[in-house]
């Protein structure tokens, strides 16, 4: 992703909003980032999916996969 472009676009109205939660450098985050003072953004740590619910989604999701395939019908099966 450009982050020059998209900090642009929602600084010129291009693009309502942007909710970032990966970057393409690591923490900490400079204080130039086009991202950091853009309006209408949301920058989250890269942790959206620790909450209780995300973590009780993900369990679900995989014991409903083991169950697939151990009933013989995987599913989310992906062909390399």
């Amino acid at each position: 992703m450009d982050n020059a472009a998209l900090a642009d676009a929602l600084n010129n109205d291009g693009l309502g909003f942007a909710c970032i939660d990966v970057y393409d450098m690591e923490p900490p985050i400079p204080e130039d980032y086009p991202l950091l003072h853009a309006k209408n953004t949301l920058l989250t740590p890269h942790q959206a999916f620790i909450s209780e619910e995300a973590m009780e989604r993900r369990a679900k999701i995989v014991f409903d996969n083991v169950q697939a395939y151990l009933d013989g019908k995987p599913v989310n099966v992906c062909k390399i």
